[in-house]
């Protein structure tokens, strides 16, 4: 039973973040379905091509879904159009690959950018034409960052670390499927324990509270009548213990000498 238990405790936190994991994916998918509605109306099968998007984005960048969801839905905000959205998050991806700056931070500056605030792009720390800044020419500083910084997420993309980072995403997807999986079971676990198990469990107990309780009592009695007579024979047995180790000690002292 204790090995049984000590797996139990070992698999718990797995299985808590694979369920924690697609908990967080989903969330993102409820935040950008309903954005892609409100701003876009955008149908059933609109979202499924960003979804799609998405996906493959994700895979060529090496910047998880968790990440480009709500680059998005900052980008959807502020243009209003799948399209233009998807053109400035590639943008803002290359930004931040070539700037090192991540890509949430990027996506918030482009945003206010598109309403008027270029100044929020110099703050990132991003050299920009500062005539085309003072008098708001958001086209000719847009050309300006996809010469400085195009085509920095493919090149990141297919360094050893985009590599890596695009395996871990497989991984990652990987452990999310199973994750799906287990949500309904737990789900189903969860709910029996709390609609039959529990209330079995109070409805013994308050049947039994009395029966229980003297059950209780008698146990500690008889546990402290236990306890009494252990120590009733270490210390009647300690000192005659004592003793001997000290005589074997003398005489072992004697024979040495």
């Amino acid at each position: 039973m204790t090995d049984i238990a000590n797996a139990v405790n070992a698999a718990l936190p797995g299985i808590f973040g694979l369920t924690n994991q697609v908990t967080s994916t989903l969330k993102n998918l409820d935040l950008l379905d309903t954005t892609l509605r409100n701003t876009t109306k955008a149908t059933d099968t609109q979202i499924t091509a960003v979804e799609d998007y998405i996906s493959r984005l994700e895979m060529a960048s090496g910047v998880v879904d968790d990440k480009l969801r709500p680059s998005l839905q900052i980008l959807l905000n502020a243009t209003k159009s799948v399209t233009k959205a998807q053109t400035l998050q590639g943008l803002a991806l290359d930004i931040s690959a070539g700037s090192t700056r991540d890509l949430e931070s990027v996506s918030l500056a482009l945003s206010k950018a598109v309403g008027g605030n270029l100044t929020a792009l110099t703050r990132l720390g991003i050299p920009l034409d500062k005539a085309a800044v003072k008098s708001g020419d958001l086209q000719t500083i847009l050309k300006q960052l996809a010469a400085t910084y195009g085509g920095s997420a493919a090149t990141r993309a297919k360094t050893f670390s985009g590599q890596m980072d695009r395996m871990s995403i497989m991984f990652d997807h990987l452990k999310e499927s199973i994750g799906a999986k287990i949500i309904p079971i737990l789900t189903t676990l969860f709910a029996w324990i709390n609609d039959k198990l529990l209330p079995a469990f109070k409805n013994f107990y308050n049947t039994n509270k009395d029966k229980i309780m003297a059950f209780w009592n008698t146990m500690k009695t008889v546990w402290g009548g236990i306890v009494s007579v252990i120590t009733t024979v270490y210390n009647f047995i300690k000192p005659i213990f004592d003793a001997f180790v000290w005589a074997f000690d003398y005489l072992g002292q004697k024979v040495r000498d």
